[in-house]
């Protein structure tokens, strides 16, 4: 079999689309990744970049880096496979979005303990990274499954929801009594049973990130109201938005578990939201064919996950 060249240095040249920046990340000189460069294209017979007017791929470039990345997936998909050949302990690598609500938390929380009483020898490793990451890493075969709030609908990968809790308008009752300050009372004992957002709408907002499906409902719902959300500030995470929140310089949105950490805070109001009609899932998402799916455990602990999520 003729020796092929490694193509690591390759995709860290397609990855940036500079020679100077792919060489600065892989530590060697640029002359050096140039005449790697050189010798890989005479290797091969072909052009694999046009060096002008910017550094591109050619077809037969693009051809080379879909089969690098096809064979860095098999090599990935080798590794897992001859580590689980020669341990015997079961193991399970789980990913959660690092963009987190109290929800997601709660119930990752609850699920730990109910896959150690199905397998008391399962090892579980947990990697925190944003959604993307979670999915570049579940299709590199790096991840068994992740949760997340968030994701792609793709062909390669199955996504079930898992829990869909109620979301609430939470507001501080100086905002409260800042805005709405000859009627703040009634407000608040009408708004305990449910409120229109749009009653909200000259208060500052605390955002969800764009694009997001809960802003995009958000912005829909604002525009068949006809008017405009005024965003004080764009964050996902719910903690820190409710920080802000406290503050007195907005609303913000969250999920039953915050209302419940800060019950008893007399600053703090919950509302219910009755319009528009919000929830934010929980998601479990894996590959659609999963040759780790053929050790038994892991699928049992799948599904066990998703009859907890009923």
């Amino acid at each position: 079999m003729p020796y092929r060249p490694n193509l690591d240095y390759f995709l860290a040249i397609t990855a940036h689309m500079n020679i100077t920046k792919a060489a600065q990340e892989l530590h060697i000189s640029q002359q050096s990744l140039s005449t790697y460069l050189k010798r890989l294209e005479d290797f091969y017979h072909v052009l694999l970049f046009y060096r002008r007017p910017k550094l591109s791929l050619t077809p037969e470039g693009q051809i080379l880096k879909e089969t690098a990345e096809q064979i860095e997936v098999l090599y990935s998909n080798l590794d897992d496979r001859l580590n689980r050949s020669h341990e015997k302990q079961r193991k399970l690598h789980l990913g959660y979005s690092s963009h987190v609500s109290g929800q997601l938390l709660d119930f990752i929380a609850s699920v730990m303990p109910r896959f150690h009483e199905l397998y008391p020898d399962l090892k579980i490793q947990t990697t925190i990274e944003p959604s993307s990451t979670l999915e570049s890493m579940l299709l590199a075969g790096q991840l068994d499954f992740y949760i997340t709030h968030h994701y792609r609908s793709l062909p390669s990968l199955q996504t079930v929801s898992l829990i869909r809790g109620p979301m609430y308008a939470a507001v501080s009752a100086c905002t409260i009594e800042s805005f709405f300050p000859d009627s703040s009372a009634a407000c608040v004992a009408s708004w305990r049973h449910g409120i229109e957002l749009k009653e909200f709408s000259s208060i500052p907002w605390i955002a969800f990130p764009s694009p997001s499906k809960g802003r995009r409902q958000m912005d829909h719902y604002a525009a068949s109201n006809h008017f405009s959300w005024n965003i004080i500030s764009e964050n996902s995470n719910m903690e820190f938005n409710m920080k802000l929140c406290l503050s007195g310089i907005g609303f913000t949105l969250t999920d039953f578990s915050f209302v419940k950490n800060y019950e008893g805070h007399t600053q703090l109001y919950f509302f219910p939201i009755a319009a528009p009609s919000l929830g934010l899932p929980v998601l479990a998402v894996r590959r659609s064919s999963d040759p780790c799916f053929s050790e038994q455990y892991k699928e049992d602990l799948w599904n066990t996950m998703i009859s907890m999520g009923e």
